[in-house]
């Protein structure tokens, strides 16, 4: 197995580069290029079946979104997770799905290097995220098929939760603490549905088919778990539409596998979440397990 450092480990390295070197400014990019990142991981095993149900009046309108993991967040180790006060477990706060609330304010990123010491700062300092995910459709299907996974109508998406600097949650005095109740819905992105009594209510906003934040697609009619592993990097420059990004999609990745802007546009204390969907009549997306692992630079 590769070695994988801990985030121990990276500042060690650090600290003696910037000791040897002749220009310590370089020490960012030395480490950058050998891939010597700090990484967070998150798994959960749902053993859950994800079914398309309808939503509105047409035969297709069909459509299922489940929420499966989220992620510690960037730049943070578990320990600035907020679970004294609530007596949470971890996996409550990896697993615990959340309102469709938009974000109010948004923490700066002084606010999340004053958390941790020796934070990443840099602005976004996201370079890898690696999805893992084992799992199959409901085995069948009458549709016609061009490819064993263009034709999927099982898959998963990515998301974004940001803490929300404008909400206090009851019982939480330690403002150095990221308790779940903080966490604001960025994507798939709130859409108001109704208000009641002047008070807006809203719902995640969810494409009714594969959006830019596909991860990855089941094979079509196999009822055999496959395991999927997807890398995303913020070097990443397939455009969408390109050969390249066809490529990919036939092998089951989502169509905007490659583009790197996902990882590019991640900051300091965002929160990468999972989803798994399935649409139209009779699909059924059957999950194992799911992991995610983030790296990110110092």
């Amino acid at each position: 197995m590769p070695f994988e450092p801990t985030l121990s480990d990276v500042l060690v390295v650090r600290a003696m580069l910037a000791q040897a070197v002749i220009l310590p400014e370089l020490v960012g990019t030395i480490m950058d290029y050998a891939e010597y990142w700090a990484r967070s991981s998150a798994k959960v095993q749902p053993n859950c079946s994800i079914h398309a149900t309808q939503v509105g009046g047409g035969e297709f309108d069909f459509q299922g979104s489940t929420f499966l993991l989220r992620s510690f967040p960037i730049g943070l180790t578990d320990d600035v997770i907020g679970s004294e006060e609530y007596d949470f477990p971890r996996r409550y706060y990896q697993t615990e799905g959340i309102t469709a609330l938009p974000v109010e304010e948004e923490y700066d990123r002084e606010f999340f290097q004053q958390l941790i010491r020796n934070a990443s700062t840099q602005s976004n300092p996201v370079r890898k995220i690696v999805f893992r995910i084992r799992s199959h459709d409901q085995g069948w299907t009458t549709d016609e098929r061009t490819g064993p996974f263009l034709d999927a109508k099982t898959w998963f998406d990515a998301g974004i939760e940001r803490f929300d600097a404008k909400h206090e949650c009851e019982r939480c005095l330690d403002i150095k603490k990221l308790p779940i109740c903080k966490l604001r819905v960025v994507e798939p992105k709130p859409e108001n549905s109704v208000s009641r009594n002047g008070v807006p209510e809203y719902r995640y906003g969810h494409s009714p088919w594969k959006g830019p934040r596909e991860i990855l697609r089941n094979k079509v009619a196999s009822s055999e778990f496959t395991s999927y592993v997807v890398t995303w990097t913020c070097w990443d420059v397939v455009a969408p539409g390109s050969k390249e990004a066809q490529q990919a999609m036939e092998e089951g990745k989502g169509q905007m596998d490659g583009d790197g802007q996902f990882v590019r546009s991640l900051k300091l204390g965002d929160v990468i979440t999972v989803w798994g969907r399935a649409m139209h009549r009779g699909w059924v997306n059957v999950v194992d397990t799911v992991e995610m692992d983030v790296y990110w630079a110092l």
